[in-house]
């Protein structure tokens, strides 16, 4: 089949036409999910809820520009989204960030520092 075969069957919700663009695709996007994603178990959720995704919107989908890069694109903002939601969960107040879960840190822990000091860690710290 052609991909326009297979575009216009997932249109049509044809489950022959959804499984060949999952066995076509799944593998590459996979390689693009894992990029993004902190473990393989994440990765195949991203690609689960992608392929959810293009199947529910394909009918959106214009032939103007490449079927790989409009699939890529939804791969992508799967995956930022998701971690942009688990960064909701920290609570911010202030200038900390505490995780709910969490303690914050004692006091103690860094009173013994003076500014030099405080500032070279900070600047230590990753990008």
């Amino acid at each position: 089949m052609t991909e326009d075969e297979l575009i216009r069957g997932c249109i049509k919700e044809e489950a022959a036409c959804q499984k060949e663009v999952f066995n076509r695709y799944a593998g590459r996007m996979l390689g693009v999910c894992n990029r993004y994603a902190r473990n393989s178990a994440d990765a195949e959720d991203i690609l689960q809820d992608a392929f959810i995704k293009i199947f529910e919107k394909i009918h959106q989908f214009k032939a103007e520009g490449s079927f790989e890069g409009w699939k890529r694109r939804i791969w992508v903002n799967k995956a930022l989204k998701r971690y942009t939601l688990i960064r909701y969960d920290k609570e911010v107040s202030g200038y900390e960030i505490t995780d709910r879960n969490e303690s914050p840190m004692e006091a103690s822990a860094y009173s013994h520092l003076n500014e030099k000091e405080l500032l070279g860690l900070i600047n230590n710290l990753p990008d």
